[in-house]
């Protein structure tokens, strides 16, 4: 069998959900991703394909990815970086299970940035899960009682750096991240910016929060802990500008440590020092779903698929 089977392949780049949606549809695209705008009119309420799709000859692939998706303090910040009770209540201050809903269940909630399934990750519940009443008080001890600095009398605004300018499902994730914190009385202002422009805000330290996702290099937790070595700050993968002695002491040794269960304990070590630091909003573990025609055989879908497109082939046309 000669490879690749497919002399060439063409990705498209295409910033619309609903317009690669279409182009699927209309036999211009082989695989895309299955976008929140699109779920119900693919998905049924059993995460299956709709009938009607699966008539088509349409195949549909669903995996937990290899990644975290988070909401980052800016640890530079003056205001948010120097209040660690601030960055409790906020993350209290996030309601998973509406978050879920509004994913279509496409995520799964995180107990550390190490997702489910690599070696290190951590099983115990994390210490700041939603709960508006603690939320409150935290927000209170931080010194902004009912959202409010007692200084001025204004209520506290913050703002969020996104970096997807042009795709509807990031607006509205920022909305929604947004009127979570709205209900502890905290403004959050989201700033859409294009990607270039934003990931230079976040070379530059200039971006007091924003929200991104990881998908891991390989499947180890160090890929992960690593976003949080103060060796790695911006305009490193430490994005938070995250610095705390204890952690870098616990990530030396991971570094140094062959896989074994003391390096699992010191993984997990590691994540209940950030889990109480919390320089992120983790808001979740993503789970893929992606369809493809039926002329694409031979496709698996991987979180590490560099190379394997070449086993990809097309059903020969019809006569």
């Amino acid at each position: 069998m000669a490879l690749p089977q497919i002399p060439r392949i063409v990705c498209s780049v295409v910033g619309d959900p609903a317009t690669a949606w279409l182009m699927f549809m209309a036999g211009q695209l082989d695989l895309t991703e299955i976008s929140r705008d699109q779920w119900d009119s693919i998905m049924a309420p059993d995460q299956t394909l709709r009938p009607e799709l699966v008539a088509k000859g349409i195949e549909l692939s669903k995996a937990p990815q290899m990644a975290v998706s988070y909401t980052s303090f800016n640890m530079d910040d003056p205001v948010v970086g120097n209040n660690k009770l601030l960055r409790q209540a906020l993350t209290g201050a996030f309601d998973f299970d509406a978050w879920q809903t509004f994913q279509n269940g496409r995520v799964e909630k995180a107990n550390g940035p190490v997702p489910p399934g690599v070696a290190g990750h951590a099983t115990n519940p994390p210490p700041y899960s939603f709960d508006l009443a603690r939320a409150r008080e935290l927000l209170a001890a931080a010194g902004y009682p009912g959202g409010k600095d007692p200084a001025t009398g204004r209520r506290l605004k913050l703002t969020l750096e996104i970096g997807q300018a042009d795709n509807p499902e990031a607006r509205q994730a920022a909305e929604l991240l947004a009127s979570f914190m709205e209900k502890i009385g905290v403004v959050v202002e989201p700033s859409y910016n294009n990607w270039p422009a934003f990931l230079k805000k976040l070379e530059r330290r200039e971006a007091q929060m924003f929200s991104v996702s990881w998908l891991a290099d390989y499947p180890d937790a160090q890929n992960f802990l690593q976003l949080f070595a103060s060796e790695n700050s911006s305009p490193g993968p430490n994005r938070a500008n995250y610095h705390n002695p204890e952690f870098d002491r616990l990530y030396r040794i991971i570094l140094a440590l062959p896989p074994s269960p003391e390096r699992d304990d010191a993984c997990r070590a590691a994540q209940t020092i950030l889990m109480e630091d919390c320089p992120w909003i983790i808001t979740g573990h993503a789970r893929a779903f992606n369809v493809r025609q039926a002329r694409l055989q031979d496709y698996q879908r991987h979180d590490f698929s560099w190379g394997k497109e070449k086993y990809w082939r097309l059903a020969p046309t019809a006569p």
